[in-house]
């Protein structure tokens, strides 16, 4: 069975999500249970940080998409940090690279919300 881990830090309204394991058919509804309670207490920017994810599935990459779209309709936004190549790769056969906003690292994506 796969596992995620998600951990989190706060920088002013900015909440990054770092996510290491594997984001599966296994572990999808765990986090798109995480991204509903999120966004119903009232987050709207948010950056997933991949740096430590070693593995995506369609499921997943349901969850994320799904998680960009809730918040762009409400006026959010979620964009990606540390994308591994073969993540990279897994998004771009699925033509989603345009749907994100994606930065080399954490920092970048933070600061892409105050420009």
């Amino acid at each position: 069975m796969s596992k995620l881990s998600i951990r989190w830090e706060q920088h002013g309204y900015v909440l990054t999500l770092f996510l290491s394991g594997s984001l599966d058919s296994d572990t999808s509804d765990q986090f798109d249970q995480y991204m509903t309670q999120l966004i119903e207490v009232g987050h709207r920017w948010l950056v997933v940080d991949l740096a430590e994810l070693e593995y995506v599935s369609s499921a997943g990459v349901g969850v994320l998409v799904g998680s960009v779209n809730e918040l762009q309709e409400n006026n959010g936004d979620l964009r990606l940090s540390a994308v591994p190549s073969k993540i990279s790769r897994v998004l771009e056969m699925l033509f989603l690279l345009d749907l994100f906003q994606i930065f080399p690292d954490q920092a970048h994506a933070v600061t892409s919300y105050n420009g």
